[in-house]
């Protein structure tokens, strides 16, 4: 991710806005088509790029999936809802 668009999803105050962003943007890079898409991602390692604590990242994660914008096992995060997801930062 370039600096200036890690410094501006750092300066996102909610949680969940962050979580959200970021997996948008995993999404894009590694999928040209824009669909949903799944990757491999360890909580803790997304929690150091986001400056949250593991414990945060799990009660995003685990809102974004009571919202059905994804689904997660173990570090495999698939994105069921591209919409959602995208709610979720606006």
């Amino acid at each position: 991710m370039k600096t200036k668009s890690h410094i501006a999803l750092l300066n996102k105050t909610d949680a969940t806005t962050r979580l959200a962003a970021f997996i948008l943007n995993i999404n894009r890079r590694i999928n040209s088509t824009n669909q949903a898409n799944e990757f491999n991602f360890p909580r803790n390692e997304i929690a150091n790029y986001l400056g949250l604590s593991v414990e945060t990242v799990c009660r995003s994660i685990n809102k974004l999936k009571k919202d059905q914008a994804i689904s997660i096992e173990k570090t495999r995060i698939q994105i069921l809802s591209i919409e959602k997801l995208s709610a979720s930062i606006s």
